[in-house]
């Protein structure tokens, strides 16, 4: 594992002077990696220290003047969940390493047992250990509000309703900011904004947008004929209501298209931590895919509704049928709505 481009930030929590020497001089060693060590010597500080945040990993002694055992584990996993911990001792307990990795322990290592390769590997695999952890749980979310938005289409007939249902659902996935939602008219003109998870008020937003004024994000997405448009963190977002707030940021913008008919975009703005792979793309198109096949469907039938209506007025529906005529005519405001 190659992290050589990176600066790990550690916190050691450790009392023994012998042992912080030991750990210090065996980070120094790595060849693959780069460390930057914070050593502290005593619980109630080191809980102190993970509040302000900022560390990769945590190396953890479990016998502590202030603290020994499962209970110190337990107490820096609950202060800072999300950061990957390596258990040190000087014990060689398999039912407590056992208990400990059960807990959410990344790694358990005898301190007699260690040498510079062992805790290098142990750090670095428990880093991308908890990334993948969250990122699977990321996804979870997402396949989550896939099948909440499947089920609006089921159950929301109210467009309004079911786009900023749509909006709520995908701004209450982990690892996103904020979605957006956009109604096309025309080819560049928006009738409808909805929106959630937005810090400011959507009102400006949506009058910008409704109003012609684009930012960056939107023209890129309506000038291209991609499905599916990544802007990255250095995106240049000062023409923007949202630049203070998602400015360095990715924000994923999807095509609401179906049969050749564009009918608006869909847009998710991702938390800093947060890239989009293939795989999150293609739950995210998926998402926008039933969306367009959903106002598809609607439009053709409230469409057949209307020419059925005034088929009748005109005194040309006849047996649940009409003829030849009207079926044409019926064909060509047909195919003038899917271009």
């Amino acid at each position: 594992m190659n992290m050589v481009d990176k600066r790990i930030k550690v916190l050691l929590i450790e009392d023994n002077p012998g042992d912080v020497r030991l750990i210090q001089e065996m980070l120094s060693e790595a060849s693959d990696a780069t460390f930057d060590l914070e050593c502290i010597d005593r619980l109630s500080a080191g809980l102190e220290r993970l509040s302000e945040g900022g560390f990769d990993t945590v190396l953890l002694d479990l016998g502590l003047p202030d603290s020994e055992g499962l209970d110190t584990f337990e107490r820096v996993h609950d202060q800072a969940p999300e950061v990957p911990i390596v258990m040190l001792t000087g014990l060689d307990d398999a039912t407590l390493a056992i208990e400990a990795l059960n807990d959410g322990a990344q790694d358990y290592l005898v301190k007699s047992h260690v040498d510079s390769n062992s805790l290098v590997r142990s750090i670095c695999y428990a880093i991308e250990r908890r990334k993948a952890e969250k990122h699977i749980r990321h996804l979870n979310s997402v396949l989550k509000a896939i099948w909440n938005v499947d089920k609006l289409i089921a159950t929301e007939k109210e467009r309004d309703s079911l786009i900023q249902n749509v909006c709520d659902a995908l701004a209450e996935v982990q690892g996103y900011d904020a979605a957006w939602l956009g109604l096309l008219s025309d080819g560049r003109t928006f009738d409808m904004v909805k929106g959630s998870g937005f810090r400011e008020d959507i009102s400006r937003f949506r009058g910008d947008v409704q109003g012609g004024n684009h930012p960056i994000c939107i023209r890129n997405a309506l000038d291209r004929s991609d499905l599916l448009l990544v802007m990255d963190r250095s995106m240049e977002c000062s023409d923007c209501s949202f630049e203070s707030a998602y400015t360095g940021k990715e924000v994923v913008v999807i095509h609401i298209e179906h049969a050749g008919k564009l009918f608006g975009l869909i847009a998710v703005s991702l938390a800093t931590d947060v890239t989009a792979d293939e795989e999150e793309k293609e739950f995210l198109k998926a998402v926008a895919s039933d969306i367009a096949l959903t106002l598809y469907n609607r439009k053709v039938e409230e469409m057949r509704s209307e020419m059925q209506k005034m088929l009748l007025q005109k005194g040309m529906h006849r047996k649940k049928s009409c003829g030849p005529s009207c079926q044409r005519a019926y064909r060509r405001a047909f195919l003038r709505y899917i271009r």
